[in-house]
């Protein structure tokens, strides 16, 4: 018999800070690696599908370590599972309905991925640090090339832009709420570096990203979050001129 998927409203999802982060990384890496495989159909073969199926692959062998991190685990060896099967259903990420969003949700949200278990590599914890080091790193978005050329477009650009929005809401809270009593406990632990400095990186980088794209940088405190480096409710969301 297939087993029916666990109720959310029947599981205790972890609060302590060492099986929150490996809790966290499981069920993020297996949701994208969902939202990229519904948008598969629509990516063409070749380079951007091999690229596509990659990434795939790699967040189903990380979201498999984090999944089995001892601190997840029971008697019977099945509570990390049944932890990212109830986040799965409670939290699902968007699907990824086009090749377009295949490469906008890699660009944004894979790299909020990719630095988050950059720190998770460092931790002073040994199994979460060899969890993050299972997945090779990512050196190849996909079809970085496609989005430049979209982004060149008015009404291509205008679809991006909506994208972006969606998937950097997404990415922003990879790295947890900066400050938090969480935060300050695992940052304390050494068990991954702290969430501000994470996301400052972050929201720096996958700025200029956006930017150079010709599109807004929404506001984070639109997207309910409170972030480090500037990004307030009413900042200025378009590229500074260059003199």
């Amino acid at each position: 018999m297939i087993p029916r998927p666990p109720d959310p409203s029947r599981v205790r999802f972890p609060v302590e800070p060492l099986p929150r982060l490996a809790f966290g990384a499981a069920w993020r890496t297996r949701a994208f690696g969902h939202a990229l495989a519904h948008g598969l159909r629509r990516v063409p073969g070749g380079d951007p599908q091999r690229q596509a199926l990659a990434r795939i692959e790699r967040m189903v062998r990380l979201s498999d370590a984090f999944t089995n991190h001892p601190s997840l685990a029971n008697s019977d060896g099945e509570a990390g599972e049944i932890l990212v099967q109830a986040r799965l259903r409670l939290e699902p990420l968007p699907n990824c309905e086009s090749f377009a969003e295949v490469a906008v949700a890699d660009v944004v949200y894979g790299r909020a991925l990719d630095l988050c278990i950059e720190g998770l590599s460092r931790s002073a914890d040994r199994d979460l640090a060899a969890a993050a080091g299972s997945g090779a790193t990512s050196t190849t978005t996909c079809a970085r090339e496609l989005l430049d050329d979209l982004a060149r477009d008015a009404a291509n650009a205008s679809c991006l832009q909506i994208l972006a929005d969606r998937w950097l809401a997404a990415g922003i809270h990879v790295f947890g709420r900066p400050g938090s009593a969480g935060d300050e406990a695992a940052s304390r632990a050494r068990l991954r570096p702290p969430s501000g400095d994470s996301l400052a990186r972050y929201l720096a980088e996958v700025e200029r990203t956006i930017w150079d794209w010709g599109l807004e940088a929404a506001d984070a405190m639109l997207m309910g979050v409170v972030v480090p480096g500037g990004w307030t409710p009413r900042r200025r969301s378009r590229k500074p001129r260059e003199h």
